[in-house]
């Protein structure tokens, strides 16, 4: 059985692909030195203005991001907004052991209050946001591994809550967006709690 081949075709292919080579070649060689004096011109402005954070900040949150990937939610939303939803949710704190507690829970607790008055005891709010925050390098002595992992203890009363994965989702894309991040990929368990019960109960 033969094959017929249309020379002219393949060599008109072959010619076309060479030329596509070549005018990308030249596209480089024409943009490549905009792109390295553009680099060159953000390069000196971070150096001259290395020590007004504010302003660097300022610069680096509006320019254009490529993606989020591999981003747990739940990690993802700001201590402060957790509490502000705890209060909103009816919660409790705490005072002594600086943790949140369930509504039911407020009048068998000794020492709680509610969530909604931390705005006025400034010492026990910000002891809530540095046991679920990363702001402070040091940690009290404490490792960052065992940080990392007591903050999600800290507020998995809420980011537990079905009613909150909404918001959460909404919180952290609004971010983004804010800081110009064009994808996201969030990661989440539905049901988290309910699947950790099924699997304890059958061992």
């Amino acid at each position: 059985m033969s094959t017929s081949v249309n020379l002219p075709l393949c060599v008109g292919l072959l010619l076309g692909s060479g030329l596509g080579i070549s005018g990308v070649a030249a596209q480089d060689a024409v943009t490549q030195p905009v792109l390295r004096r553009s680099e060159e011109q953000v390069s000196t402005w971070l150096e001259q203005h290395r020590d007004r954070p504010p302003i660097v900040r300022a610069f680096v949150q509006r320019m254009p991001k490529g993606g989020d990937i591999h981003t747990h939610l739940s990690g993802a939303v700001y201590a402060e907004r957790y509490l502000s939803w705890a209060a909103a949710d009816g919660c409790c704190v705490d005072a002594v052991a600086i943790k949140l507690v369930l509504p039911q829970d407020c009048g068998k607790t000794p020492n709680a209050f509610p969530a909604a008055e931390l705005f006025k005891r400034s010492g026990v709010y910000a002891a809530l946001i540095d046991r679920w925050s990363l702001r402070y390098p040091a940690f009290a002595g404490k490792s960052g591994h065992d940080q990392f992992f007591q903050a999600f203890d800290g507020f998995d009363l809420i980011s537990s809550s079905p009613s909150r994965k909404g918001d959460m989702v909404a919180d952290v894309a609004n971010r983004a967006a804010s800081q110009h991040v064009s994808y996201l990929e969030l990661l989440l368990t539905t049901q988290g709690g309910a699947t950790q019960q099924l699997a304890r109960s059958i061992g």
